[in-house]
């Protein structure tokens, strides 16, 4: 809100500043959703953000995962089900589905007894 009422006062570095740090925010909480809604609103303005060196992960292998994803793996290996974890996390059952099935990709993994037995080992 901030950049947008700054982009509107005529100030279009502070808005640009402004989104930028909202969206860097958003971006180290995981919040995609709040992320892709302030790059909505500076395209309004006719402002673009470019690639971001983050998109440097890899794409396979347990650092491929994300901070959430691995939340959901310790979760996994705790042994709790989807609706455990979505109701422990704040998130939807579909959205914990899918970060399994994306966790299950990323390490190779094609069960959850797999994907636990896989983090104890690196635990220990």
């Amino acid at each position: 809100d901030a950049g947008v009422l700054a982009l509107e006062q005529g100030d279009s570095d502070e808005g640009r500043r402004l989104f930028n740090e909202a969206i860097t925010i958003y971006e180290h909480l995981e919040a995609s959703r709040d992320a892709r809604r302030a790059e909505n609103r500076m395209r309004a303005f006719g402002l673009r953000r470019g690639r971001r060196e983050r998109r440097n992960r890899p794409k396979t292998g347990w650092e491929a995962l994300t901070c959430t994803q691995t939340r959901v793996v310790t979760l996994v290996a705790e042994g709790l089900s989807n609706p455990q974890i979505a109701e422990r996390m704040f998130i939807s059952r579909r959205t914990v589905a899918t970060h399994v099935s994306d966790i299950f990709a990323k390490v190779g993994v094609t069960s959850r007894v797999a994907l636990a037995a896989e983090a104890a080992r690196r635990i220990d």
